[in-house]
């Protein structure tokens, strides 16, 4: 596994370039971060969820490695039972076409599933531009902000331009 390379933006040292790129992307699609903003204590276990993201009132944790998989999606978990607030961690850099949004608990037809088999991404109503966590799989888990009750789109959530330029903006950001 390669070391993480601490960097700086934003007057924050985030523990990897990893999660510095992910706080250019919430920048550039415009939602209120705040990066290890509190600890929590799971029976002797500490941790420290990488982001809160006020807009989405979710927790969000960076994963570089499938290796850390299992332990992100199991603090998640303790997380979202501790506090009741939703809780995925974003997998990979922010590349629309690489990276995956992965809930430690969702459920389809009854059963639980997580992982490589759940490619969430974040995506946008093109009418209201509110944004939605959605999959390849056509199952909607429910909009992160519920659309304008005006809203009428009938179409559903898309990749806009807007994260397609908020993704090629992390990609490339000379720290």
């Amino acid at each position: 596994m390669i070391k993480a390379i601490e960097t700086e933006y934003k007057d924050y040292l985030f523990r990897s370039r990893l999660e510095a790129r992910w706080a250019v992307f919430f920048d550039a699609i415009g939602v209120t971060w705040e990066y290890e903003k509190e600890g929590y204590d799971f029976d002797g276990l500490w941790y420290l969820p990488d982001f809160w993201v006020w807009e989405w009132d979710s927790f969000a944790e960076i994963k570089g490695y499938t290796e850390q998989l299992e332990d992100g999606l199991f603090k998640c978990r303790k997380l979202k039972e501790m506090t009741g607030k939703r809780s995925f961690v974003l997998y990979g850099a922010p590349d629309y076409e690489i990276y995956q949004m992965i809930f430690p608990d969702v459920e389809h037809d009854g059963e639980l599933y997580y992982g490589i088999e759940n490619p969430n991404k974040i995506l946008q109503c093109r009418k209201c531009s509110s944004f939605w966590f959605s999959n390849t799989r056509e199952i909607s888990y429910g909009p992160i902000n519920r659309c304008d009750p005006k809203c009428t789109s009938e179409k559903g959530p898309f990749l806009t331009d807007v994260l397609i330029n908020a993704h090629n903006n992390a990609k490339s950001y000379r720290f």
